[in-house]
């Protein structure tokens, strides 16, 4: 009986956890993403890592975010060029991926990523353990526009 509710429990939370750690990453990143600089997001280190200025914070601050795939978390720095670093915002997801543009504005194809000077698309994927050996992939993906103009 203990065995079947511990592998119930697990197939149960384990999506929902993975769930919670994927949104949580992608609301992290929109909510504080949305507020950059048109024109300013510049992604690298294989799409892990985006950095953008956010004028509501200064004239000049370059704020960034940058996922370190090892370890499964998110870090937010809101000024790389002062102390103290980069933050942990979510941990959990096994990969973010920032992509400058959307195929969604590019009908009826959708294969070209256009506007990539003001939006940017996120790909988050988490999984899950669930009993008898199965893991449980989801991806997310969501369009941000960036909100304030130079």
């Amino acid at each position: 009986m203990q065995l079947i509710s511990v592998r119930t429990i697990k197939n149960l939370y384990g999506p929902t956890r993975a769930r919670s750690s994927r949104m949580q990453a992608l609301n992290q990143i929109r909510f504080r993403l949305a507020d950059g600089q048109i024109g300013t997001c510049v992604v690298s280190d294989g799409n892990h890592r985006i950095r953008f200025h956010d004028p509501n914070l200064g004239a000049g601050v370059t704020s960034e975010f940058s996922f370190n795939p090892e370890e499964k978390t998110l870090y937010y720095d809101n000024n790389i060029s002062s102390s103290p670093a980069a933050r942990a915002a979510v941990k959990g997801p096994i990969d973010i991926t920032f992509t400058l543009g959307s195929r969604w504005l590019d009908p009826p194809s959708y294969t070209v990523y256009l506007g990539t000077d003001s939006v940017v698309t996120l790909f988050v994927q988490t999984s899950s353990e669930l009993a008898y050996s199965r893991v449980d992939l989801k991806e997310g993906e969501t369009v941000v526009y960036l909100r304030n103009y130079p």
